[in-house]
């Protein structure tokens, strides 16, 4: 319906490296829905139920390009990549892979062994991986992001032997899969535990490892 792109705000946000647009999709009064544009990597992401009644980019006191969002509530919030709440509202943070044929070939079958995520530790909380194969739903992982506890600078620290902080490590967690196929999908999801808690997620690769049923081969799909 053409007639809603009067509803649309559009800005590109040099932080994110991003154009924005925030959208009404059919059935709908209000822009609820944002499409995303990432420029340097030429990919198109969407943010689904954020309610972007109005898109302005303004300078802050440093004079920083900043998108301020406004809501059909009047309210007024900044996008903040610190921040992983939405005005103090938990959101569930879901992405999801592409279909993916080990060889590019949709008629071979493999057997699908385990999935390795290679991500950064965020809290004493879980993020789950939902695998698909062949569009059907095998299994769901829980992947655990709590760090390593590590000693405090000026009380428990000892020079040469302590480790200083929690989170700044990189996690690499293998899980087994074991279904047969010829695709698999990958959908990461962060529930928050409450409606308030502030809990993320930062994957930053998978390795899916594969053998397959025709001739015993095995494969990494990264």
């Amino acid at each position: 319906d053409f007639s809603l792109a009067r509803n649309m705000w559009g800005a590109y946000v040099p932080e994110i490296d991003s154009y924005l647009l925030a959208y009404t999709r059919r059935g709908t009064s209000r822009n609820q829905d944002v499409l995303g544009y990432n420029l340097p990597l030429d990919e198109w992401y969407r943010w689904q139920g954020r309610d972007a009644t109005a898109l302005i980019r303004y300078l802050d006191t440093r004079r920083k390009v900043r998108l301020l969002v406004g809501d059909n509530d009047g309210s007024l919030g900044t996008l903040d990549r610190d921040v992983v709440t939405d005005l103090g509202t938990s959101y569930t943070t879901q992405f999801k892979t592409a279909i993916i044929y080990p060889d590019g070939n949709p008629d071979s079958h493999w057997g699908f062994k385990s999935l390795t995520c290679i991500f950064r530790p965020k809290g004493a909380y879980n993020f789950t991986v939902d695998v698909q194969i062949d569009g059907q739903l095998a299994v769901t992982l829980t992947f655990d992001q709590s760090g390593t506890a590590g000693d405090l600078l000026g009380s428990s620290f000892i020079l040469g032997t302590s480790r200083l902080g929690t989170l700044g490590e990189i996690k690499k967690v293998t899980l087994p899969i074991q279904g047969y196929g010829s695709s698999i999908q990958l959908t990461f999801r962060q529930v928050p535990s409450t409606t308030t808690a502030a809990e993320d997620i930062e994957v930053f690769s998978y390795i899916i490892e594969v053998d397959s049923t025709e001739d015993s081969a095995t494969a990494t799909i990264q």
